[in-house]
């Protein structure tokens, strides 16, 4: 699936990095569509923890402290 999102963006003339584990192209995301994808690959994925870590206070002010920002794929170009 990546490669497939990874086309798509950069059909849109989205930036992409080089390695990436996620969903890239924004029209894969839906509720059926992550379904049967979490259905055919087993997948475990803690969505919780994913959004309490990346939204921890200790994280954030880490990134601040080494001035790191969150960024989305247009700000790559």
């Amino acid at each position: 699936m990546t490669n497939v999102a990874i086309h798509s963006a950069h059909k849109k003339i989205f930036a992409t990095p080089e390695h990436f584990a996620g969903i890239v192209a924004g029209e894969f995301v839906s509720k059926k569509f992550l379904l049967k994808l979490i259905d055919f690959c087993e997948w475990e994925h803690d969505f919780e923890e994913e959004l309490a870590a990346v939204t921890s206070p200790k994280i954030l002010g880490a990134l601040a402290e080494k001035n790191i920002s969150a960024i989305n794929f247009s700000e790559l170009r």
